[in-house]
């Protein structure tokens, strides 16, 4: 219906939707923001789960999607039947799950200008002094952790034809996938973000993070290396307000079946899943909550490893940020090929990605698994 609306210029087509939208970029406008003519959708339809009753999330009873046909032979009846789409029961493609926001990371919304977060690196050094004799002068030392605009954009080509004739549910899977691809590239960019070629710098590339290593040439992840990662950053005072392990499942499938120590009495490594919490999206590490997600990497390398290695951190989550310029926008383009009547959509989101104290953060990044 937004979209609809929104090519034919009749916003009575979508008057809730496009009253969240205008919302949306008051909202920014407000804050001297730029906006390109798009439409700016509320930062909440990330966070749209797409699996579940479609009906309902589209507004759609079971009533109304139900039709009672029969027929006897097929000279007799079969050319009378229709057809059902059943996109009420839509079925979804799989996708990883995207767990650094809720692991804790924080998210600074309505930036307009580039950042920098002053960061003290250093303080004074305290000297011990005989009777009358001098200190000697230091002093405290300070960085600034930068950010800038980094833009994720994604193109879908959708026929006029499709968005005219086709059931009331196709703009909102249209909406789902456009959305949805975009939540995992901002979570893997979190994460694995090579800070080249346009990309934000993930977590596994900044400098400074704690590091464990299982070998030489990469090692099945053990109990040891488990408390190593909580060593490590305790070691260098980082933070535990939002400590928790994050992995994917090759690695949690791996640490249920080894024992924290060998020759005991076989308690494995992966424990029971904390009061409230998904079973197929967290678990327990060493006290801590431990999330799975395949947007953590599984195809790393260390020596003679190549494309196998995984990767596992330990940390603090909210001293992860994540800068949002403007929200996530949607603009249908009926132009650029009209001659076809192909409406191109586009999807964009412009945001980066820093670490606050980089001593919060321990990785192994050689794990292997079956």
């Amino acid at each position: 219906r937004l979209l609809l609306s929104k090519l034919e210029n009749r916003p009575q087509l979508a008057p809730m939707e496009n009253e969240a939208c205008e919302a949306v970029r008051q909202k920014l406008q407000r804050t001297g923001q730029q906006l390109q003519g798009g439409l700016s959708l509320p930062m909440e339809v990330l966070r749209t789960p797409i699996a579940g009753d479609m009906a309902m999330a589209m507004g759609f009873s079971q009533r109304m999607m139900q039709r009672d046909l029969s027929t006897a032979t097929v000279g007799a009846g079969a050319a009378m039947v229709a057809t059902d789409v059943l996109y009420t029961d839509f079925i979804t493609m799989l996708r990883n799950r995207t767990l650094v926001l809720a692991m804790g990371a924080r998210l600074i919304a309505g930036l307009v200008g580039n950042v920098s977060i002053p960061r003290q690196t250093g303080s004074v050094t305290i000297n011990w002094v005989a009777q009358g004799g001098a200190a000697a002068e230091s002093d405290a030392t300070f960085a600034a952790v930068p950010m800038s605009i980094k833009t994720a954009h994604a193109i879908q080509d959708v026929t006029r034809d499709l968005l005219l004739q086709g059931t009331p549910g196709v703009e909102g899977i249209i909406r789902a996938d456009l959305l949805a691809a975009m939540s995992i590239a901002i979570d893997s960019a979190a994460l694995h973000g090579t800070g080249t070629s346009n990309q934000p710098t993930g977590l596994a590339v900044t400098a400074g993070i704690g590091s464990v290593a299982g070998g030489t040439n990469g090692a099945a992840p053990t109990w040891d290396n488990i408390v190593a990662l909580e060593t490590t950053v305790a070691n260098g005072n980082g933070a535990e307000s939002m400590a928790g392990y994050l992995t994917n499942s090759r690695v949690r499938g791996q640490l249920k079946r080894a024992q924290k120590f060998t020759g005991t009495n076989g308690v494995e490594v992966w424990g029971p899943t904390f009061p409230g919490d998904n079973p197929a999206a967290y678990g327990s590490l060493n006290g801590y909550r431990a999330g799975v997600s395949n947007n953590v990497r599984n195809d790393l390398t260390k020596g003679t490893s190549s494309g196998i290695c995984s990767a596992i951190f330990f940390g603090d989550w909210s001293d992860l940020v994540i800068g949002q310029w403007g929200s996530v926008e949607i603009l249908p383009d009926p132009y650029t090929q009209a001659a076809t009547r192909v409406v191109r959509m586009h999807v964009y989101q412009s945001l980066d990605i820093a670490v606050r104290r980089p001593q919060s953060f321990a990785a192994m990044l050689d794990a292997l698994t079956p």
